[in-house]
């Protein structure tokens, strides 16, 4: 993914300022994709990547190959869908997840029951990897493109990166969960938009400061 000076402007999002209260967050392990260009980097990664996702189930990633204004040009994007559409539009987006079983557009705010009676405060939007697959809201259009070489880059440079990494660890054939997850494939594989909004005090405590449910992503 490369940013050109012909590209749409959009508004630039300024993210949240770092909280200042004293949490405990969890030790993730960092896999530095770098390193995996040789079976000696291989061999140590995929023994890390394997353990994290026993033991905790989350890593991170660093050196993805998106440089630092690739990472803030989306986030630029992301925000371009939330603060930019109408309602209508959102509306006439929505994607029909219990029907239909596919994210594909606006997950709109308060769809899931947490605990409590306190329903959900988190608003996605999921556009399928083959961008044209399906409409989308007027204001993300132009940028359409660059959400696709998103997508791809991350496809072939991260997700494959870290699915051979995890078969290596498994001692499994390298391209075991690769051929599960073929690019040109007819699946639900898709870049995902989110933003989380407050909730009152009164919510949390009665849904013990959990805001999804467990889940699984394949």
């Amino acid at each position: 993914m490369t940013i050109t000076t012909s590209e749409p402007a959009v508004p630039h999002y300024t993210p949240a300022p770092v909280t200042k209260e004293d949490l405990e967050y969890a030790d993730l392990e960092v896999i530095d994709l770098s390193k995996a260009n040789t079976p000696e980097g291989v061999a140590r990664l995929a023994e890390q990547a394997r353990d994290a996702m026993r033991d905790k189930g989350f890593f991170y990633v660093i050196n993805h190959g998106l440089s630092p204004e690739e990472t803030t040009r989306i986030f630029d994007i992301a925000d371009v869908v939330f603060t930019q559409t109408t309602e209508e539009e959102k509306e006439r987006y929505k994607s029909k997840l219990l029907e239909t079983g596919s994210y594909q557009g606006f997950k709109q705010r308060q769809y899931w029951h947490i605990d409590g009676g306190v329903l959900d405060q988190v608003e996605t939007y999921n556009i399928h990897r083959d961008v044209g697959r399906k409409g989308h809201p007027e204001a993300l259009r132009p940028v359409l493109p660059e959400v696709a070489r998103f997508a791809q880059h991350n496809h072939f440079n991260v997700l494959y990166v870290i699915l051979r990494l995890l078969a290596v660890g498994m001692e499994l054939p390298e391209d075991t969960f690769v051929k599960q997850h073929e690019y040109d494939a007819d699946s639900e594989t898709y870049v995902r938009f989110m933003k989380y909004y407050p909730r009152s005090e009164e919510d949390e405590i009665k849904t013990n400061n959990v805001w999804l449910k467990g889940h699984t992503g394949g």
